[in-house]
This record gives C-alpha cells, structure tokens and sequence, in this order.
C-alpha cells in the first residue's frame, strides 16, 4: 500500500544540486517500534512537463541507528560505475582503467578502488 509518510516543500535555489533533510519530528505518526519499507518521490511543484523522480526502496525503523562500522576504505557504493560517475574529469577514469594499484580487497571482503582526487575511493561488497 502507498501512504504518504511526511512531505517537505523545497525551494528550488539554482545550484546544481538540492538538498532535503527529514527528522524524527517529521515522522510523528509513526509508532515507536516502526519498521517501514519507504521510497522519496522527487516532483516539481506546479510544471507538469518535469517527470517525478523516485529513489530505491529503503528501510524506515525506529530506535537508535545501528553502530556505524569505521572504513577509511572509502564510500560503499553498489557498482564502480556509481563512484566513478562522481570523480570530476575523465582522466581520472581513464587512469584508473589502466593502473594496476588502484584496485584491492579490504579485512571485510569488499572490493576496493582507491582514487587519486580526495575523498573519491570506493568500495563495493564482492558477495552478491
């Protein structure tokens, strides 16, 4: 069943980019043991011709989050290709094709690439 949860109206600013932050103050309907498979709905408010956008499905659940395991083996994405997509310029893909020390497996089994530009290494579960 699709129930709208919460919802926010976010002014659009010109950057390139837009963010939206949800709180518990936005969930206050739901009960304290809530455990809710939930997606964002992305639309323009008013201009019909913009397609609405929806994201992966997610797990929504009450409490304390669970303790973050620390990695300095860098963001955990599903696929390379969801990292490489953020590295600036194409040089730096094409460098990573070719070089043979960028890639690795860390102590947990993930899959590593390790970029020159900062903060732009990614790691990807091998088990699948």
């Amino acid at each position: 069943m699709e129930e709208e949860i919460t919802s926010k109206e976010i002014p659009h600013s010109a950057k390139k980019e837009e963010k939206c932050y949800f709180s518990n103050d936005d969930f206050t309907t739901l009960s304290e043991d809530a455990l809710i498979s939930a997606k964002v709905v992305v639309s323009v408010i008013g201009n019909d011709s913009v397609e609405q956008q929806e994201s992966e499905e997610f797990i929504i659940r009450s409490g304390d989050p669970p303790e973050r395991e620390e990695s300095g083996g860098g963001k955990r994405v599903r696929t390379f290709s969801e990292g490489l997509i953020e590295l600036e310029d194409r040089e730096i893909v094409s460098a990573l094709a070719f070089a043979k020390d960028s890639r690795g497996v860390d102590s947990k089994g993930f899959l590593l690439l390790r970029t020159q530009q900062r903060r732009k290494s990614s790691r990807c579960s091998a088990h699948r």
